[in-house]
């Protein structure tokens, strides 16, 4: 393998020559606006705040785009100025996708941003997947969805794709469901045991009995007499669980 050197072609820092790669290196805002940054090969982030703007771009969204020294997932990887070999890799496979797919026939008339998620997710072969997170209203987040995305609801986005779901755009499978309030729409319930009538916390859990003779069902508490357990209907004593009497369920 050839070592790899960078050839600077500015007195700029914001863009280095590998080769027949040319790569914008960006620091902040500033340069996102100021260069031509769909002109490049790839595009080299030094923070992750700057990664929703380009993905939201519609010029811009399918270039690579790599993060200085660490992963994230809304990015093609990690860059490594010392060794980029493996990041020119990923960029040919990317740009050889995006011609491939080029030459199919994407829907016209639909929404822009069912357009974007099927480019985006084809030039990377990749399938959308739900990760937890707890900022979210719903427990789950669709990152790409939504840095594709201005709508940032997350429910909203849902029933988006569950209607390119239903046109035929996507396969999807269950992998989990929510509890979602019916006022908010959120996932974060607590649920509590409190009585119907006064609303109060303070509960007691009682056994209820069914004599069988009788056919009677009450609270414990109602057949306790004298230590032993006497049927407040019939007035006979239980003495054997399980033939004179049971205990189905609580209250």
């Amino acid at each position: 393998m050839m070592n790899i050197r960078p050839i600077i072609s500015t007195k700029q820092t914001d863009f280095k020559r590998y080769g027949e790669k040319i790569l914008a290196f960006i620091k902040d805002t500033a340069q996102l606006k100021s260069l031509h940054l769909y002109e490049y090969d790839a595009i080299i982030l030094q923070h992750t705040h700057l990664i929703s703007s380009i993905r939201q771009d519609d010029q811009l969204y399918l270039k690579p785009l790599f993060l200085m020294g660490k992963n994230h997932h809304l990015t093609d990887g990690a860059f490594d100025e010392h060794n980029p070999y493996h990041q020119f890799h990923k960029i040919e496979q990317i740009e050889k996708n995006t011609r491939a797919f080029n030459q199919l026939s994407l829907p016209q008339n639909e929404n822009k941003l069912l357009v974007k998620l099927l480019r985006f997710l084809l030039s990377r072969k990749k399938q959308l997947s739900p990760i937890r997170d707890r900022h979210s209203s719903i427990g789950y987040d669709y990152h790409l969805l939504t840095d594709l995305s201005i709508e940032h609801i997350q429910l909203q986005l849902l029933r988006i794709m569950e209607s390119y779901v239903q046109k035929g755009y996507f396969q999807a499978r269950v992998l989990d469901k929510v509890n979602i309030c019916q006022d908010c729409e959120g996932s974060y319930l607590n649920f509590s045991e409190c009585c119907t009538k006064c609303h109060s916390l303070d509960l007691k859990t009682e056994n209820l009995i069914h004599h069988f003779r009788c056919a009677y069902i009450g609270p414990e508490s109602d057949f306790k007499k004298n230590n032993r357990l006497e049927c407040p209907k019939c007035d006979k004593v239980l003495k054997h669980i399980g033939f004179d009497y049971d205990k189905p369920s609580e209250v």
